[in-house]
């Protein structure tokens, strides 16, 4: 098992649709109480996949 991820899977649907409007990593970061890495993390994976 591992840790229980911080976000649901809708909110990652949700961080990874403002990141492609441009929204800066720090104010999705903000809004959903995570790290901006954590934001990167997600929205890089997301991009992997759609390659």
């Amino acid at each position: 098992m591992g840790r229980p991820s911080l976000v649901t899977p809708s909110q990652r649907l949700e961080i990874i649709k403002k990141r492609k409007n441009g929204e800066k990593l720090e104010q999705i970061a903000k809004a959903f109480g995570i790290s901006s890495g954590t934001v990167y993390r997600i929205a890089s994976q997301a991009l992997k996949h759609n390659s």
